[in-house]
């Protein structure tokens, strides 16, 4: 992001559905079926790690008879007495009271298991929507979706965004043109632009953002996590080896960050020197964090 100099300074109006691409669906994207899915798993691996412990620990169980207000351990098997167990076996009362703790445990863990599972089963949000492509399409076009698909929000998303000023190119800044035709300022921001088209997110290049009634910024990239429907702000920084440029850096990091517009919205920056360019490996692995 460099050389960049604005043709206007007004603030756009934003709609609704520009900085909260929630307000386009009555019903945000089901967020309970992955988190159960997750428990389960965990409960599986504690489960097991249980059952291995129970079954090296040592057999019988542990008996306590309160005598004068002092407990008193004894330890019981089946088909041989009692024994008592004194201070100098505490490592055995040790081994018996765990063992009868995962026990109980794992009986209860199975139990919570046992209803995520049947939750999971039985739950099935794919189901809403199903409905509004069932419908006649006749009808279709009379109709608001609870829901919108992923690729149909990609389009409406898009097409509301404020046609606000524009940042336009300096005569002797480079210019380059990604595969697909847009124009953008570095390598760099070309590279990113790719792949967020491969990946199908949605993004406008250099949006107005309107900071109150005096400033308007211009994210290098203002995309959409189709998923969560969040808005993120991508910026790069590609010249952070430059003193004054880094000042800039910061001041508009500083910015975003004590934002009251940006509250809601995920952040990534990242930033390259001459002897560290930014890697496609980098930008994937954002990709895969934030918008994915």
């Amino acid at each position: 992001m460099t050389h960049k100099i604005s043709f206007e300074n007004r603030t756009p109006a934003f709609s609704e559905s520009v900085l909260n691409p929630l307000s386009l669906d009555e019903l945000p994207p089901d967020i309970v079926q992955a988190p159960m899915k997750a428990w389960i798993s965990i409960l599986d691996a504690r489960i097991l790690q249980k059952e291995k412990q129970i079954a090296a620990a040592p057999e019988g169980t542990l008996w306590i008879f309160n005598r004068r207000g002092y407990p008193r351990f004894f330890w019981k098997r089946p088909g041989r007495h009692e024994v008592y167990l004194g201070k100098k076996q505490r490592k055995l009362i040790s081994q018996l009271a765990q063992k009868q703790y995962d026990i109980d445990m794992c009986r209860r863990l199975k139990k919570q298991r046992a209803i995520l599972q049947e939750a999971v089963r039985c739950y099935q949000p794919e189901e809403l929507d199903a409905l509004f492509p069932s419908e006649h399409p006749a009808l279709q076009q009379w109709i608001k979706p609870i829901r919108v698909e992923k690729e149909q929000l990609a389009r409406m998303w898009e097409t509301q965004l404020i046609t606000g000023p524009r940042l336009g190119f300096a005569g002797e800044a480079a210019i380059l043109e990604t595969d697909f035709g847009l124009r953008v300022r570095s390598k760099s921001e070309a590279m990113i632009a790719e792949r967020l088209k491969k990946h199908g997110i949605p993004f406008v290049y250099e949006f107005p953002l309107g900071f109150g009634k005096a400033e308007t910024l211009h994210p290098d990239f203002y995309c959409l996590n189709l998923q969560t429907r969040q808005v993120v702000i991508w910026e790069h920084f590609g010249m952070i080896d430059n003193a004054v440029y880094f000042e800039t850096v910061v001041s508009k990091i500083k910015r975003y960050r004590m934002s009251e517009v940006c509250q809601d919205m995920n952040l990534i920056f990242t930033m390259e020197t001459k002897k560290q360019p930014l890697s496609s490996a980098w930008i994937e692995r954002e990709i895969q964090r934030v918008l994915i």
